[in-house]
């Protein structure tokens, strides 16, 4: 019980010790100066949702796999061939970015964009309704002076930045 004690008193103390390194060490930082300093994004990174109408088929397989609830469907009229068919919706309140949906979709209508920084003034803009959806998200573009960076594992100092 004692050694026990002992050594969850030894992890709290280096925990914080580790804190104040970081703290008190000024060239030493692990957070990026966002909006300034922008990460360079993995080619497989999962980010919001673009719907491509032309090759929906309205299968619903998109709304049963989302664990999160995030996807329903919509009845929805294309508008050049009037033909009347389900389609997704996102609910950006509920989305996980597990991305289980754009892996189901028989006919790869849903793609991932590298959108992940999205902001929002009202909660009813969370929702993407079809149309939405099919325009994709859109943000505006990053600041003059914003520069992009890439992250690194140092085994001394942690995760490090440097200019891409």
């Amino acid at each position: 019980m004692i050694i026990k004690i002992i050594n969850n008193f030894y992890h709290h103390i280096r925990a914080i010790l580790i804190g104040l390194k970081y703290l008190l060490s000024p060239g030493i930082r692990i957070t990026l100066k966002y909006p300034d300093e922008l990460p360079i994004l993995p080619e497989n990174y999962r980010g919001m949702l673009k719907l491509n109408n032309e090759l929906c088929i309205s299968c619903g397989l998109c709304s049963q796999i989302c664990p999160a609830g995030a996807i329903n469907l919509k009845l929805f009229e294309h508008e050049q061939t009037k033909q009347v068919g389900r389609h997704p919706e996102v609910d950006y309140k509920r989305c996980i970015f597990c991305g289980f949906c754009i892996d189901i979709c028989p006919s790869k209508a849903l793609e991932l964009t590298r959108i992940h920084d999205a902001a929002f003034y009202v909660e009813d803009e969370l929702y993407y309704e079809v149309n939405r959806l099919i325009i994709g998200p859109k943000i505006d573009p990053p600041c003059m002076r914003s520069k992009y960076v890439i992250s690194e594992i140092d085994e001394v100092r942690g995760i490090v930045y440097r200019n891409a």
